[in-house]
């Protein structure tokens, strides 16, 4: 019989980062087993698109318009478990904890509501001018929470964006992005504004609940 595998240094491959991204299933409850980070790229089906991808085991080719990155904060798995959400964000990610407490000051996360919900975090959302000048750009943002749904099999019930307050942020992103630089410089908070978002009333974070 074969030796015991050493469970304690088991991998698991991650749902964000480049392909080779892994976490460890060892460390997970001490890390942030509330906590999501997701990454999903996005393409358009075109016959003279640049990327071979796999569709239901056929080859198609694709043209690449997007990518999100961001966090899916479970907060009614956390609710269930009777554990504080917001330590949980704060251990985190100062930024996760940031969305907590700006939802929570728009009187949106409370535990009297009965739980709390599940949140998306947006960190940044990289978008090809095909898809940003698209008349119908309004329906890939309504969109969203059902494909994070089909990534995750849990749906957002909001979905929030920081605006950033640190000099140089957006310029580095736009230095950065392969998309059209507008979905990340400083025009970004308006693109969210533009479908949908609402600021809440410190200016400091976007967001929308989901219907």
């Amino acid at each position: 019989m074969s030796k015991e595998v050493n469970l304690n240094n088991l991998l698991l491959s991650a749902s964000y980062g480049e392909n080779g991204t892994y976490e460890s299933a060892q460390t997970f409850w001490e890390t942030d087993p509330y906590i999501k980070w997701l990454k999903i790229d996005f393409a358009i089906e075109d016959a003279e698109g640049s990327l071979s991808v796999d569709v239901y085991g056929e080859k198609e080719q694709a043209t690449p318009i997007g990518s999100l990155f961001g966090a899916l904060i479970l907060g009614q798995q956390a609710y269930a478990d009777r554990e504080d959400i917001f330590l949980a964000c704060n251990d985190c990610d100062e930024d996760l904890l940031t969305v907590m407490t700006e939802l929570s000051q728009e009187g949106l996360i409370n535990e009297s509501l009965g739980g709390y919900p599940n949140i998306l975090y947006i960190h940044n959302l990289e978008l090809a001018s095909e898809i940003l000048d698209a008349q119908n750009i309004r329906q890939f943002f309504d969109r969203i929470p059902d494909f994070v749904f089909q990534h995750t099999n849990v749906r957002p019930e909001i979905v929030a964006y920081i605006i950033a307050s640190v000099d140089g942020f957006y310029e580095k992103q736009a230095e950065k992005t392969s998309f059209d630089s507008r979905s990340v410089d400083g025009y970004s908070p308006l693109m969210f504004t533009e479908n949908g978002y609402i600021l809440s009333n410190s200016g400091n974070l976007l967001y929308r609940e989901v219907n």
